[in-house]
């Protein structure tokens, strides 16, 4: 039974707190029934509370003339225009918010969008509506037109004050027409320039009076007040009283003495006077004032008015008299008479009082100096103003104040540290409290605010202490040297007040050994940091995975717009994904427009695709059925198949085939699935011996893969170049018994891959870093072969022989090089050295030393050499090939290419009859140098390569 069914009964019930109770959890889908109950139902709360559960702005709209009475049509009104005013503020879609700002009529409604729509076009055309001016019409239309300005004005007033944008507040400002939105806007507009503009445009005293009342700023109030002065006319009764006041305030002064001007020395004593009549007068010039003003400015006029006698004259008084009033009862003040100079030593009670100024630990008062000043200098009086005692009081004094002073630094300055320990204690407890202990965490702007209060106590306890190394977040700031500044003391507490007799005692911030407080602050400051930085973290960890996460859905939908066939169930979690996160307008603000629009447009287009997927699985569970049907109609026919294995084979193929087809319809669906249930059980138990022994043979294989796994770890552990061969034999192992073992081989092949790859990785690094070892050997060779070119291009030839030797040894000794670079340098090195012997020789044959021996068993061996050629040509045919073999590579080793350029003619000879004597044993038996150096085919198969 759906939820319409279940609460339709009690909301036909004629008992209206029946009904109510069912309106209150109906359906806001259920739009006609709510509708009906807004228009027809008889109890008022019942239509007001329908009218609640409607979501639909159009609904709403309808209901503002149709609703039942008038208060559900006014809460109809109310709640479309702000669905209205939520959906064209909303950054989902722009089409949508401009028509959400289309069925907005009210400027009030045109002001909220200003201030909130996300979209420019948006606010632009809300604004373009809202600056335009209203139509009014003339006769019975005159008090709507009125009204009509009236919500504009407000409406404008509140853009001006809530709008983020300074130029939609320029704009807005610019609108207003009617000094009471500009009043509305001096009075609560955050925005000083605004609200001081606002000021200027109005011409109204008397609202201007008001604002300088009810305006939040200070300096707001104070523009407000002149310029109500300066409209306001003269005769104005604000004004007169404002006047008379400063008039009153002015005689007051005049007749108690003071003449009210800075105290600067005068000329005279007419010049103050003076000047304060002309202000007087020029307040009179003004405008009216009171009668007894004017009467008290003409008695000090006349007072002030120089005479005729002279100053001795008793009937008539100079104009310094005026400053001091005359008490006819009073005494005349009796002056003491100068008394005569004082000469002698200075009282002894003098010595006591500048034995206490003068001593350091006395920690005197600024009142306690006073008073001992003021005994001293009644002491001194009488005595000549050159007296030394005057002098050394005066500098006891002076020292004394600047102790004074110094002492109140260090205590205000013990009082501030107090202070900030305690306040970074406070945010420590504060930060502790919002751990993931506690379950409470703290946002983005919550943290930041944090970390800007922790930065500026620190620099104030930087400046506080200049003996303190100034922390990591406030390095920047050089500490101050000296005691605090005006600036760092507390508002509330004057600079020259002593500390309160109820704060804490505390030591010196400024000098000394670090305070208590002082480390009390630091260790506050070091676990505040350290759970800011953990905060900041883990926020930034969060906005890393949350990244991670945007960029992984964007690959998802990307490639299920570009797949051909969409995947449904990967298709229907990416999209709610998507519809997740669009339903949060704070987290889909931060992904920015352009990929807001991707998203969007991958959104439209799979949405499609998505429904056209869903009806095609719908319809699949249709054709399912029969596909079903005929699987279970195979399996019976397996049950009269004696051949088990045969019988295991194919139910695995069915199991196979019933898992793409496994959904179907409900009802028709079940009752197949419960037949197919039924018949796969029964084959299992039959093919279950095979299914064990086919088990057991896997594990079989599993284990003996295993062996090899660990063998291949062990050799990887060893990291043997020497055992490359044995890791490479595993991997044919491997594919001998790993093959046909499906997902069940994937855990240990992936062991036995890491060590594969472990181990080449690590032989290869071994290798990589004795090739560059045996790249760095070239230049020992490159240098012995040098010298052995060196050695061959020389005049000396006497020592050719030992250097060649020497060369050869340290060849030998000489590190290994690559194997690409060994011949060609072996080659290099050789071909230098035989250069450097044939030099040799060559030179001592043409200057004939040494000829005696070596030319003696030169001959000996050609001799030699002639005798086997002579037996060689005796011999019969199929010996002979191979006795000239042999012949010719003794010959080729005594006889090295380059050994002499002229061969003696004994050599020629003997060289001569070896080739004729290989040449007839060739022409007579060609086949017997088959295989052989000689061998025709091979030196023409060479020559072709070559």
């Amino acid at each position: 039974m759906s939820v319409l069914d279940r609460l339709t009964p009690p909301i036909r019930s004629r008992d209206p707190a029946v009904r109510l109770r069912a309106v209150r959890t109906h359906p806001p889908g259920d739009l006609s029934t709510l509708e009906r109950l807004a228009r027809e139902d008889p109890e008022a709360k019942v239509r007001q509370e329908a009218v609640r559960r409607i979501e639909a702005p159009r609904a709403l709209l309808a209901l503002r003339e149709a609703a039942g009475d008038e208060a559900a049509r006014d809460l109809a009104a109310s709640r479309a225009e702000m669905l209205l005013v939520k959906i064209a503020a909303d950054d989902r879609d722009p089409a949508e918010s401009l028509r959400a700002l289309g069925l907005l009529e009210a400027p009030g409604a045109w002001s909220e969008v200003v201030c909130r729509a996300r979209f420019p076009e948006v606010r632009d055309r809300a604004l373009a509506r809202l600056t335009a001016e209203p139509v009014t019409e003339a006769g019975d239309g005159r008090e709507t037109g009125r009204r009509m300005i009236e919500a504009r004005e407000s409406a404008l007033a509140h853009a001006v004050r809530k709008a983020e944008d300074p130029a939609v507040r320029s704009k807005a400002l610019g609108a207003l027409s009617t000094d009471a939105g500009l009043a509305q806007v001096a009075v609560a507009a955050s925005d000083r320039d605004a609200a001081s503009a606002a000021v200027r445009r109005l011409r109204d005293p008397a609202i201007l009076l008001s604002v300088a009342e009810r305006a939040s700023a200070k300096g707001i109030r104070r523009l407000a007040q002149r310029r109500a002065e300066e409209l306001l006319p003269a005769d104005h009764p604000e004004r007169t009283r404002r006047r008379e006041a400063s008039l009153r305030n002015l005689l007051d002064r005049l007749e108690s003495g003071r003449d009210g001007t800075p105290a600067t020395p005068a000329p005279g004593p007419a010049e103050p006077v003076e000047r304060a009549l002309a202000e007087a007068e020029a307040l009179v010039s003004e405008g009216p004032v009171g009668a007894g003003l004017r009467e008290r400015l003409e008695a000090l006029r006349e007072r002030a008015r120089p005479g005729q006698a002279g100053p001795a004259d008793p009937d008539r008084p100079d104009r310094a008299a005026l400053l001091v009033p005359e008490e006819p009862e009073a005494a005349p003040p009796k002056i003491p008479a100068k008394p005569a100079a004082v000469t002698g030593p200075a009282p002894p009670e003098l010595e006591g009082i500048l034995a206490r100024v003068e001593d350091p630990e006395a920690a005197l008062s600024f009142a306690d100096l006073r008073s001992a000043r003021k005994e001293a200098e009644g002491l001194l009086d009488g005595f000549p103003a050159d007296f030394p005692a005057r002098g050394r009081l005066a500098e006891a004094v002076a020292a004394a104040e600047a102790r004074a002073r110094s002492r109140k630094r260090e205590r205000v300055a013990a009082f501030l540290l107090a202070e900030m320990a305690d306040q970074a204690e406070s945010l420590r407890r504060d930060l502790e409290k919002a751990g993931p202990e506690t379950g409470k965490r703290l946002s983005r702007a919550e943290v930041a605010l944090a970390r800007k209060d922790f930065t500026r106590l620190e620099r104030r306890f930087a400046a506080a202490s200049p003996g303190e190394p100034p922390s990591r977040a406030s390095s920047g700031t050089p500490p101050v040297a000296g005691p605090p500044s005006k600036e760092t003391a507390p508002r509330d507490q004057p600079r020259d007040q002593p500390q309160a007799s109820g704060s804490r005692p505390v030591e010196s911030a400024s000098s000394g050994p670090p305070s208590g407080d002082a480390e009390r602050f630091r260790r506050a400051a070091e676990a505040v940091r350290e759970t800011l930085d953990r905060l900041e973290a883990a926020r930034e960890e969060k906005t890393r995975a949350e990244e991670k996460r945007l960029r992984g859905l964007d690959r998802r939908l990307a490639a299920l717009e570009a797949a051909k066939i969409l995947p449904l169930e990967e298709a229907e979690a990416a999209l709610r994904e998507l519809g997740a996160l669009r339903s949060r307008p704070e987290r889909w603000r931060l992904l920015g427009p352009e990929r807001q629009t991707r998203f969007q447009r991958r959104q439209a287009v799979l949405m499609p695709r998505l429904r056209e997927a869903r009806e095609l699985r719908e319809w699949r569970r249709w054709s399912n059925l029969a596909e079903q049907e005929e699987l279970i109609r195979r399996a019976r026919e397996l049950r009269a198949n004696e051949d088990d294995a045969e019988v295991d084979r194919e139910l695995a193929k069915l199991e196979r085939q019933w898992r793409e087809v496994r959904h179907a319809d409900r009802n028709r669906g079940q009752e197949l699935w419960e037949e197919w249930t039924k018949l796969r059980d029964e084959l299992t138990a039959r093919v279950a011996p095979l299914r064990e022994a086919a088990e057991r043979r896997v594990a079989e294989r599993l284990e003996a893969l295993s062996g090899i796994v660990a063998r291949a770890e062990e050799i990887a552990e060893s990291a043997d170049p020497a055992r490359s061969g044995e890791m490479s034999g595993l991997m044919g192992e491997w594919k001998k018994h790993g093959h046909g073992l499906g997902h069940r081989g994937d855990k240990v092949w992936k062991r036995f891959r890491a060590a594969n790859d472990r181990y080449f990785r690590e032989i290869g690094e071994v290798r990589k870093k004795r090739r560059e070892e045996f790249e760095a050997n070239i230049a020992v060779r490159e240098t012995l072969i040098a010298r052995a070119k060196a050695l061959a291009g020389g005049t000396d030839t006497g020592d050719a022989r030992e250097a060649v030797r020497e060369l050869m040894a340290e060849w030998k000794q000489a590190p290994r090089v690559p194997r690409r670079r060994a011949d060609e340098l072996w080659e290099e090195f050789r071909t230098a050295c035989d250069d450097a012997r044939d030099r040799r020789r060559n030179a001592a044959a043409e200057s004939g030393e040494g000829s005696g021996s070596a030319v003696g068993a030169d001959d000996e061996q050609t001799a030699a050499l002639l005798a086997r050629v002579e037996e060689t040509a005796a011999l019969p045919a199929a010996e002979r090939p191979a006795a000239a073999e042999k012949i010719w590579s003794d010959y080729r080793r005594r006889r090295r290419p380059g050994q002499r350029l002229r061969p003696s003619p004994r050599e020629a000879e003997a060289e001569e009859r070896l080739a004729s004597c290989l040449r007839e044993a060739f022409e007579t038996a060609p086949e017997s140098f088959s295989g052989t150096r000689f061998d025709q085919e091979e030196v023409t198969a060479r020559l072709a390569r070559l």
